[in-house]
């Protein structure tokens, strides 16, 4: 009877291991061919993977996707290490399963938002419980709920590339939805992508099309700031001076006037408002601590610069600059400066030190 009891209970093991492993399995396979069509969709050449996935796990996703794919897979156990080719499309592949890899994300903070602003698109896979029951629209206010608990101050911009598979145990098919925040402090809004995806044969085209269909869709959405308040800061070094950015009539601080109309243009092309905040400086580093508009994106009291200022290598540090390219319909005439402006010493110096060819001027008669 012992004997009996002993054999039946090493039977039960076995086939819950065994159910257990097939299980794991397909789970497995569906993340990899999942991964293999959507980043073959977006025209990705490289794949780094973040999660709690066994030795024999990963060689199954690493074979899947460089034999599916053709695509350099590198599995990292620090996401905070990681630095993303600049040059090229790169994907993130995200095991949302593991508690530990989704602990790590929320205690990178801003490093983890650098990430975002990268040539990524990065792909959360979900598997819920069998007794999940929800229809598409109910999906989507799950996923937004669930990761702005998650990731409230992920900065998940509309021009970044965020999204989550979720798995449908019953049908063995995905739903993929995208997520992104009209501005910082904005709630998730979510996109379907597409429903009941099966990772089979023409899966890949079915997600290019989809993928089109939503950009197409969604264009106007994601430029649109819903009339956010955008903290804008600009420089005015002459402040007792100063009328307004349209006032043209007073010489200081002509070069912040001149480049507020396109601050005005951008303002009604997303439909934001601005919440100026003036100094008396664009600012300059001092240690590892800038002055100025520099020192407000540095503290992230201001997101935008309502000016334009030259572009030096230690502002990048805190700031992406913004190029504004004009069509000139009228002719420009550079007139001669006079002797007496550029005929000191150290002027020369300065133009021979950055290699610049020094004026000729005509002898006087």
């Amino acid at each position: 009877m012992a004997r009996q009891t002993m054999l039946s209970c090493v039977v039960a093991a076995l086939w819950l291991w065994v159910r257990l492993t097939c299980v794991d399995g397909q789970w497995i396979d569906g993340v990899s061919a999942l991964a293999v069509d959507y980043y073959r969709a977006r025209d990705v050449k490289s794949v780094i993977a973040f999660g709690c996935w066994n030795h024999t796990q990963r060689h199954e996703i690493f074979h899947t996707l460089t034999r599916d794919g053709r695509m350099m897979v590198q599995f990292v156990p620090d996401l905070a290490k990681v630095h993303p080719n600049p040059y090229s499309k790169g994907g993130m592949l995200i095991d949302a399963t593991c508690e530990s890899a989704l602990n790590e994300m929320r205690q990178m903070g801003r490093e983890l938002n650098k990430l975002l602003v990268g040539n990524l698109f990065w792909l959360f896979v979900e598997n819920p419980p069998n007794d999940t029951h929800r229809t598409d629209g109910d999906l989507a206010e799950y996923l937004v709920e669930l990761y702005n608990d998650r990731f409230h101050s992920l900065e998940t911009m509309p021009y970044t590339n965020v999204v989550i598979g979720v798995r449908n145990p019953e049908t063995d098919s995905w739903t993929l939805v995208e997520l992104f925040k009209p501005y910082r402090n904005a709630r998730l809004v979510p996109e379907v992508i597409v429903t009941g995806f099966e990772t089979t044969c023409g899966g890949e085209n079915l997600l290019r099309k989809s993928l089109a269909r939503l950009s197409a869709r969604s264009a106007a959405r994601r430029r649109n700031l819903q009339g956010y308040s955008m903290p804008c800061g600009t420089a005015t070094t002459s402040p007792e001076y100063f009328k307004g950015m349209d006032d043209r009539n007073d010489v200081h601080d002509l070069f912040t006037k001149a480049n507020f109309p396109f601050i005005r243009e951008l303002m009604y092309d997303l439909n934001f408002t601005l919440n100026m905040v003036q100094v008396d400086a664009v600012g300059y580093k001092n240690n590892s601590t800038f002055s100025g508009v520099m020192g407000k994106f540095q503290n992230r009291s201001i997101e935008l610069g309502c000016m334009g200022c030259l572009m030096r290598t230690e502002r990048l540090e805190v700031v992406d600059f913004m190029v504004v390219t004009l069509i000139i319909r009228s002719s420009i005439i550079f007139r001669q400066p006079p002797l007496s402006i550029v005929s000191t010493s150290s002027s020369c110096r300065s133009a021979s030190a950055c290699g610049c060819r020094q004026p000729k001027y005509p002898a006087p008669t």
